[in-house]
């Protein structure tokens, strides 16, 4: 169980910063923040966070509010990549000068450990995928402010004996981010065009590849970076860097969804938009309409807290009783066996459990799958369920064999 910290975010309004608080809060840590609301919303702050209305050039409030804090995320920036090269100073201030800043307040209060969330714009137009080993190429005043910063964060931390890790995210995307922004989140902006009857504008051919990565995704390993002793004094890719969608293909799915929202509204009939769904359980799903449907699917999701176990089951590290190494060869040498969920509890996998999304392990090969009312089973147990209660949703778990509706798992033998 990892050990209650006052944690300290800043841009906790924002869209990255107050996705990390909701995850932070529910691991039972304490979260402080501030935000100067230039690019967040209030109402982004989750309840049970103490925040300020600061802006993290005011060095002097800044310290004031950080005392007694152990962990420092520092997320604020001003993120505005095509509009730094018409308002350099703006941008290069709101991001290495708020580094500057928030460095100062940490150390001076005596935190242990500094998280800066860089930017993919560091590697500017290198061939991609962008590798942590590739040097730094900013193209503009942001990225230029942005590597900048990361050198300022190893240095003073080092000469402080601070710890200190830099994440460096992709294109982030997801709920609560802001959509009346014309400088950056390019679905955001596409989104918001076409809810106007507006096209979205489309530079060059379209063709161009990014990668997205969904905030979810990004806040479980940008938490741990805050608590693992193996990442200390390391720059470290948050992201996918094989899941590539061209820009023309990004507005052809949003438009797609946003069809797929306007049949919610109307609560159209599933047969009429899932009709393969619906012929294949028409006793599930007769006489149902697409927001009956949606509302029981978040409906199940509120009461198993299934957003909650699927974090805790990444916050955690399954106890290993061998290295993978190890159990592949005792998997192949026919010394395991196909067990039922429900009989996994205290079992050593010899396979590597995958959900997808997001596509991380749950467990890996040769470690204990815990009891069976631990993060690791019960995660596992609230997606098989997920499946028995509808059907033709069947979340893909890689590792697992379903029979009857039910996972099997390949175990070590005993």
């Amino acid at each position: 169980m990892t050990e209650t910290k006052k944690i300290f975010i800043t841009g906790i309004a924002g869209f990255l910063g107050s996705h990390l608080a909701d995850h932070l809060l529910a691991e039972g840590h304490r979260v402080v923040g501030c935000d100067n609301l230039s690019g967040g919303y209030r109402d982004n702050v989750p309840a049970g966070a103490e925040f300020h209305e600061v802006d993290c050039l005011d060095l002097s409030a800044l310290t004031e509010i950080t005392e007694g804090v152990d962990i420092f995320y520092h997320c604020a920036a001003s993120a505005y990549e095509g509009l730094s090269v018409f308002s350099p100073f703006l941008v290069s201030q709101n991001t290495h000068g708020s580094t500057i800043a928030a460095l100062s307040a940490a150390i001076s209060r005596g935190v242990s450990r500094f998280v800066f969330c860089s930017s993919m714009a560091r590697y500017g137009a290198q061939t991609v995928p962008f590798t942590e080993g590739m040097l730094p190429s900013p193209e503009d005043p942001y990225a230029i402010a942005k590597v900048a910063a990361e050198a300022s964060v190893r240095n003073l931390c080092q000469t402080h004996g601070v710890e200190w890790v830099i994440a460096v995210p992709h294109n982030i995307i997801g709920a609560r981010q802001k959509y009346d922004d014309p400088y950056r989140n390019v679905a955001s902006i596409m989104i918001n065009l076409m809810l106007q009857g507006r096209q979205p504008i489309i530079y060059g051919d379209g063709e161009q590849k990014r990668c997205f990565s969904f905030v979810g995704d990004v806040v479980a390993p940008l938490a741990k970076l805050g608590f693992q002793g193996n990442v200390v004094g390391e720059l470290i890719n948050v992201g996918p860097d094989e899941e590539f969608v061209t820009i023309n293909d990004l507005a052809r799915i949003i438009a797609e969804l946003l069809d797929f929202k306007r049949d919610y509204d109307r609560n159209a009939p599933l047969e009429d938009v899932l009709p393969g769904i619906v012929s294949s359980s028409p006793k599930r799903y007769a006489r149902l309409g697409l927001r009956d449907l949606g509302d029981q699917m978040w409906e199940r999701m509120r009461q198993t807290r299934q957003g909650y176990w699927q974090g805790q089951a990444y916050a955690r590290l399954p106890r290993p009783t061998m290295t993978p190494r190890k159990a592949f060869q005792t998997l192949m040498a026919g010394h395991a066996e196909k067990v039922p969920l429900e009989e996994m509890a205290g079992r050593t996998v010899g396979v590597g459990v995958i959900p997808y999304p997001p596509g991380i392990p749950v467990v890996m090969p040769g470690e204990d799958v815990g009891p069976s009312d631990g993060p690791w089973l019960t995660y596992l147990r609230l997606l098989q369920e997920w499946g028995e209660t509808f059907p033709g949703f069947t979340k893909e778990v890689e590792g697992t064999e379903e029979q009857d509706g039910k996972y099997h798992v390949y175990c070590l033998r005993h």
